[in-house]
């Protein structure tokens, strides 16, 4: 995170400086930093978070988030519209040094308040001292519990320190990681990238003011992130990320079928996407990342955002030319297929996250006691070590 902020401070001031070709590698630059603290950030709050508070944290960074999208979206409306002179004519600049000083801000929490790393991480690293530091940042009692509960949770999630992209396919992983994989598309398939991007092209449809229903449902989205906050911890990860799937369906369905049979500009589609964020933002769009950074080590979170990313961006890219092939309908109405296929499996094979340790989590995934997954990892890393001393030898 220091490394991004360092990297993105310089990105972002790149992008002031009027040149195309600086700018787009500023944006560039910028854009993979945006990658980067997805996955790294899912990851730090889940390591430094106490178990029961695991949800809530998550929950609350997605509320941040959704806030300052928010505000994104509000200081587009200041940015004019054709060339000015005098100040008016540096708006733009001041609009792209805005996420330059939250990269300055958080550089300097993380260098003089928050300056240890995650307990997890240090003792992977076998770095028991630097954990305690963490652990007594963080808690004023029960530090050796946490300590324990901790080193069980690494030596579960791992072999001989460390995790490879070719471990996710092994029989520790293979199910969790699929699964994981398949939520971070589901997240995707729910539409979220078509809404947020073509939002005023869909309004205008049925409305003959889409700003004011773009704004609207920018306000819902943030409404219903911080309504989320209240239950997340309460009804579980698994189902709530159901009810959204089957919720979301239900949506998109009616939508498309709205649209198929009377047309795109029936007045209720508007109302329809409007609500869309309350069913999102409950399920797969606060626990998507936190449901994925519970189970996998950082190795599958980086590989199932990528997925989620690069579905975003194909969907993105793709959905105009569909319209145009198959109708306005049909996008929507794949999207309320996918939702409900995507329910049917998950209500099957995913498991529930809330109040359980990685260990647990994973010793689940493999439907074997936890106990037993112990001694299989003992076995596993006592195995890579040998194999070690065989090729040094």
């Amino acid at each position: 995170m220091i490394v991004s902020d360092i990297v993105g401070i310089i990105a972002l001031g790149l992008t002031l400086i009027a040149q195309y070709e600086v700018m787009l590698i500023g944006r560039l630059l910028a854009g993979f930093l945006g990658g980067v603290n997805n996955v790294v950030v899912a990851m730090y709050l889940v390591e430094i978070s106490p178990l029961s508070m695991v949800g809530a944290t998550g929950s609350f960074s997605i509320i941040v988030l959704e806030i300052f999208a928010l505000v994104s979206f509000g200081l587009g409306f200041i940015v004019p519209s054709e060339k000015e002179g005098g100040f008016g004519g540096q708006i733009w600049r001041l609009l792209y040094f805005f996420p330059a000083l939250l990269n300055i801000v958080r550089l300097l929490c993380l260098l003089m308040v928050f300056k240890h790393d995650t307990p997890f991480y240090c003792i992977e690293k076998n770095d028991k001292k630097e954990a305690m530091k963490g652990l007594n940042q963080i808690f004023n009692k029960n530090v050796e519990e946490e300590f324990n509960r901790i080193q069980s949770d690494v030596n579960a999630a791992s072999t001989a320190g460390s995790v490879q992209i070719k471990d996710l396919f092994g029989r520790k992983y293979r199910k969790a990681f699929l699964l994981c994989l398949l939520l971070a598309v589901a997240q995707q398939l729910c539409g979220i990238s078509v809404l947020f991007v073509y939002s005023n092209d869909i309004f205008s449809k049925s409305t003959d003011t889409p700003v004011f229903y773009t704004t609207l449902f920018g306000i819902t989205n943030v409404v219903a992130v911080i309504l989320s906050f209240k239950f997340v911890d309460k009804l579980g990860r698994k189902t709530l990320i159901i009810f959204g799937n089957i919720t979301i369906g239900l949506v998109m369905l009616a939508f498309g079928l709205i649209a198929k049979i009377s047309g795109e500009g029936n007045p209720l589609l508007k109302y329809l996407i409007v609500i869309w964020p309350l069913f999102f933002q409950a399920s797969l769009g606060s626990l998507t990342f936190l449901y994925i950074s519970e189970v996998l080590p950082d190795v599958g979170v980086g590989a199932c955002i990528s997925a989620n990313w690069t579905t975003g961006f194909l969907i993105a890219q793709f959905y105009l030319q569909s319209v145009e092939a198959f109708g306005f309908e049909v996008p929507f109405l794949f999207f309320g297929v996918a939702n409900f296929l995507c329910a049917v499996v998950f209500c099957g094979a995913l498991v529930e996250t809330r109040g359980k340790t990685k260990a647990d989590i994973i010793a689940e995934y493999n439907l074997l006691p936890k106990e037993l997954m112990n001694s299989i990892n003992d076995y596993d890393e006592e195995y890579h070590k040998n194999s070690i001393a065989s090729l040094g030898a």
